[in-house]
């Protein structure tokens, strides 16, 4: 989410929400440089779709992301690209009483 924030100028944002069993994150924020091939590739270790960031980004953040979801018993439930918009939703099971 910092990254989200930080190199963001407008339109970031986050929501959170309930989906049946489980409580939804949704990250969204402006990826002008992205392209639709890239979205298959965002949670590999070192890859940065923006290469004029390359210099300071390691290209693991969303590849941490990914691995500290899971070992939460969550999962990334989606990733899309509209209007040059990023958006990552992540699931986390609710408990269960």
């Amino acid at each position: 989410m910092s990254n989200a924030f930080r190199y963001a100028k407008k339109n970031e944002g986050l929501a959170l929400d309930k989906d049946g069993s489980y409580a939804r994150l949704s990250v969204f924020n402006p990826a002008p440089q992205l392209r639709a091939e890239d979205l298959g590739h965002l949670f590999e270790r070192f890859y940065t779709a923006d290469k004029s960031r390359s210099s300071s980004g390691s290209g693991l953040g969303l590849s941490v992301v990914k691995k500290l979801t899971e070992e939460m018993g969550g999962k990334i439930t989606d990733v899309s690209l509209s209007q040059h918009i990023l958006k990552i939703k992540i699931g986390f099971p609710l408990c269960q009483k």
